[in-house]
Formats: structure tokens, sequence, C-alpha cells
């Protein structure tokens, strides 16, 4: 079993949703976006979403292209980015779950919900003409 799927079973055992917030590693910067990662389970994080920052944000809404372009013009790099990761992995083990995108614009919410359980919701983004379902990747 995943991470992911070991989470959403111990949220519906307590009848509970998720809450996943984003963060775009290096936005603003390196130490401050390790910070934020840090403070998130605190606050409540079941599962952290990691953007990673890249050069053609096409696929992604205005507020996390200009979160990517920030860090991008700190200095983040996908080294970099796994650097955080590690940093946080020494004091957490709360879910990460790096962002993916297929550059597309097209966008789906599901409800994640089988048998009994508590209402979520899953947006993804699909690749057209993509045959397999997209699946969750784990940091």
């Amino acid at each position: 079993m995943s991470r992911i799927a070991g989470v959403f079973d111990k949220l519906r055992a307590k009848n509970r949703a998720a809450f996943i917030p984003f963060i775009m590693a290096g936005d603003p910067d390196a130490d401050i976006s390790l910070e934020i990662l840090k403070g998130l389970p605190s606050a409540g994080a079941d599962i952290i979403e990691l953007g990673v920052a890249f050069t053609d944000p096409m696929a992604d809404g205005p507020s996390v292209q200009a979160a990517g372009l920030r860090a991008l013009q700190a200095g983040q790099t996908l080294s970099k980015t796994l650097d955080l990761v590690r940093a946080f992995r020494r004091e957490n083990d709360t879910t990460l779950h790096r962002e993916h995108v297929r550059h597309s614009r097209t966008h789906a919410c599901i409800p994640a919900t089988s048998r009994q359980s508590a209402p979520a919701f899953v947006c993804v983004m699909f690749m057209s003409g993509q045959r397999k379902e997209p699946r969750p990747r784990e940091l």
C-alpha cells in the first residue's frame, strides 16, 4: 500500500477529509520554504503537495506560475528541491506528494469516495490522448 493510500485509509476510519496544502519548493527562497514546509504538519496537514518549479508552467494557474518563477529567480533547482525534501524528512514523516503536471489544461475533480468514506475530492490533470489514469507520485 502506498503512503497516500495509508493516509486516506486512516482518515476514512475517522470519517474525515484530508487537508492537503500546496507549497512551491523554493518560494520565496529555500530557507523560508523549508520553514513553511516544516510548519504544515503542526497546522494539520495530512499530505503536503510539493510543487517543483520549472521554466514552462503553462498548465498551472497564475498563482502557481508566479510561485514557480519566484523560486527559479531565487535559484531553486531540482537538486535543491530534493535537498529540501531530505531536510524535511530528517524531522518529519508527513506524506509528501510531488505536484505532477502533464502539460494539459484539462482538469477534473472527482469524488475520492468508496464504501462509506469521508467526503473528499481529488483534482487531477489529464493529458490529451492519455490512456492511463494518472497516479499520484510520492516523495
